[in-house]
């Protein structure tokens, strides 16, 4: 009898080392990779953290998941890399010139925010949803008033809500 209680004990307590092993893998690759590009770039801004996740959604493109990342805005782009636990992988990098427009879907919060940005990659639209904590943010967007038009800087100071009805058929 005692053995099939420990069974789903041990089994939990082996789940939760493996996940907070893996948490600590991806957490060192994104500070590493942080460290590494603002010693090389010395972007605008640069950050990975703790409940920083992003997608990048692409129309008639597949579904993607939320996976966390760092960024790097630079002078001419912006740049973004997934972490997973054996490795950094360079996923998008969007040219100046190809954002349309950044923006949040609803009012920021103390807690977990959200941010889109919409890019011309490649001849394809492209979203990128970036979720990530207040401070964070103010940081990302004072970085990218410095790299975006002033179009671009007037339709974010806009009034809410702003309306975003996802591709359209024509």
């Amino acid at each position: 009898m005692s053995g099939t209680i420990l069974f789903p004990i041990f089994a939990v307590i082996a789940v939760l080392l493996w996940l907070g092993v893996r948490e600590a893998r991806l957490h060192h690759n994104g500070n590493a990779l942080v460290r590494l590009l603002e010693a090389r770039d010395q972007p605008l801004f640069c950050a990975y953290g703790e409940g920083m996740k992003g997608r990048i959604l692409t129309i008639n493109g597949p579904k993607a998941r939320w996976t966390p990342f760092v960024i790097a805005v630079l002078a001419d782009e912006i740049v973004l890399y997934r972490i997973m636990p054996g490795k950094v992988e360079h996923h998008l990098t969007i040219k100046t010139a190809g954002l349309r427009w950044f923006g949040r879907p609803e009012k920021y919060t103390s807690g977990p925010n959200e941010i889109w940005l919409h890019a011309e990659v490649n001849g394809e639209w492209t979203l990128v949803q970036l979720r990530f904590y207040r401070h964070r943010m103010q940081a990302l967007v004072r970085a990218l008033k410095e790299i975006a038009t002033p179009e671009q800087i007037t339709a974010y100071r806009r009034r809410r809500p702003y309306i975003h009805y996802g591709p359209v058929s024509a």
